[in-house]
C-alpha cells in the first residue's frame, strides 16, 4: 500500500515538474520575436534608407554668387 501511495506522489510531482516547464516554456515564447516582425523592421530600416537617399538627391547644390 506504502508503495501505491508513493508512486502516486512521485508521478504527481512529475506531472507538477513538467506544467510548470510548460508555463516558462510558453512565458518564454511570448517574449519571442517572431521572424514577421524582424522582417518588417529590416523592411522598414531598408525604406527609411532609401527615402533619405532619395531626399539627398534631389537637393540642389548650394549655388554661392
Amino acid at each position: 500500500m506504502n508503495l501505491l501511495i508513493n508512486d502516486s506522489r512521485e508521478r504527481y510531482q512529475d506531472r507538477l515538474s513538467e506544467a510548470e516547464e510548460w508555463r516558462l516554456a510558453k512565458r518564454a515564447r511570448a517574449n519571442r520575436v517572431s521572424g514577421v516582425d524582424r522582417w518588417r523592421v529590416r523592411v522598414g530600416d531598408r525604406l527609411i534608407a532609401l527615402g533619405q537617399y532619395l531626399k539627398a538627391a534631389a537637393r540642389p547644390a548650394p549655388q554661392f554668387d
